[in-house]
């Protein structure tokens, strides 16, 4: 989740604009529990978390097309009246699951 508001880091106290999902200076997460918070005071390290994922907002235009293509597509599949656009729904169908899956794997991996 990424606040949509500036704010200040949990651990270093550094300002961070709003948008980001991840601290500029120390890295850490910009929504951490009172526990993480702790620990991190105290010098324990906290795992990271495999959920969290810093995405790019040129990303994200392109994975929301991609869904965006995939809904369309599935539209069309199921309520169209001729045999070839209920084909160029599936098609498109697949092209938007597909974008989408490569969008949220291209996230995964940190390539921006």
């Amino acid at each position: 989740m990424i606040p949509g508001y500036a704010w200040r880091c949990h651990y270093c106290d550094n300002g961070n604009a709003a948008g980001t999902s991840f601290c500029r200076l120390c890295r850490s997460k910009a929504l951490a529990s009172p526990a993480e918070v702790d620990a991190v005071r105290q010098g324990t390290p906290v795992p990271e978390d495999k959920f969290e994922i810093p995405t790019s907002p040129v990303l994200m235009v392109f994975w929301y097309f991609f869904a965006s293509v995939a809904f369309i597509g599935g539209m069309l599949a199921k309520f169209a009246w001729s045999i070839w656009l209920n084909l160029g729904g599936l098609v498109a169908l697949g092209i938007g699951c597909a974008g989408a899956s490569l969008m949220s794997y291209i996230e995964r991996s940190g390539a921006e």
